[in-house]
């Protein structure tokens, strides 16, 4: 006999006392073929990650038991026929497999989050480094460093402002018009000068 897993979805609009019913059938059609169920973890109504005929709801009931594999056709044509179960999955379970209800697994998950924050927060805080004093030799060498990094880094610019970008547009529109006005100065001087025309 294998270590089988079955999860069953039934449809939550038949009422209570008949999802209670339904499942009973269940564990009485995997008893006919000699399976016993070890553990069971009953997770009640949760959201559909898709509609299955026309339900976006569904029970949830998982099943661990000992199962001999010659049962397993007859058990998943029964479970695809019966109407109020939407889906069900049938699957071996890996060695050494150990049962949680979900809501152990969900604690045992959350905790794993929070140990993984306080960890990220702890790795995120800076450590202090102690180190011994250096000699007078070490601290002119580290001097002397630390020039040489400063030429060679480049001076950071900052972002000038709307004002400075206006005030530099502004200046760079005066010299173009300077320029302008001494070209026209020189052309007319070049005019006026020139004894070929008679004003």
């Amino acid at each position: 006999m294998k270590q089988y897993e079955l999860m069953v979805i039934v449809d939550p609009e038949i009422g209570t006392d008949a999802i209670t019913k339904k499942l009973d059938e269940v564990k009485k059609l995997l008893a006919t073929h000699s399976g016993e169920v070890f553990f069971e973890d009953l997770w009640g109504v949760r959201d559909l990650a898709y509609k299955i005929n026309k339900r976006d709801k569904g029970f949830y009931a998982v099943f661990d038991l000992n199962l001999d594999s010659a049962g397993i056709k007859d058990i998943n044509t029964t479970l695809k026929i019966d109407n109020d179960i939407l889906r069900h999955l049938l699957m071996t379970l890996p060695a050494g497999y150990e049962p949680k209800s979900y809501k152990d697994a969900d604690k045992e998950a959350e905790a794993a989050r929070k140990e993984k924050k306080i960890d990220e927060v702890v790795d995120a805080k800076p450590k202090k480094v102690t180190k011994a004093a250096p000699k007078k030799d070490e601290v002119k060498e580290e001097v002397t460093e630390k020039k040489e990094v400063v030429a060679e880094e480049p001076a950071v610019k900052e972002e000038p402002t709307a004002e400075e970008k206006a005030e530099e547009k502004d200046e760079e529109k005066k010299e173009k018009d300077k320029a302008t006005l001494e070209d026209v100065d020189k052309k007319l001087s070049n005019l006026l000068d020139n004894p070929d025309l008679n004003f």
